[in-house]
């Protein structure tokens, strides 16, 4: 959301921000019918060994893969560097 809110202030308000909402609206249409995953007290404490393990790794991007390892998901980016070198995370870029 904080990246679709960034894009947005780029535009004038009105009708240059009509494309952007559309597409913020079908990306949010997109993540209803795929689900999320919790960040449940599992994914919690991955994420506390994550961080003592890779102080340098952004808190956002170990959560994320918190809640990957603690439900045996695969993480899906197109930002796979971010993701390198966590143990037994899955990650794979549908994109390029």
């Amino acid at each position: 959301m904080r990246g679709w809110m960034a894009l947005l202030q780029r535009h004038t308000s009105g009708p240059a921000q009509v494309e952007t909402y559309a597409r913020m609206q079908e990306s949010l249409e997109i993540a209803v019918k795929l689900g999320m995953l919790a960040f449940d007290d599992d994914a919690a404490q991955i994420f506390l060994g994550l961080r003592r393990a890779f102080r340098r790794a952004g808190t956002m991007d170990l959560k994320i893969a918190a809640i990957c390892l603690a439900h045996d998901a695969t993480l899906l980016t197109r930002n796979v560097a971010d993701f390198t070198g966590l143990p037994g995370l899955r990650v794979e870029n549908w994109v390029d």
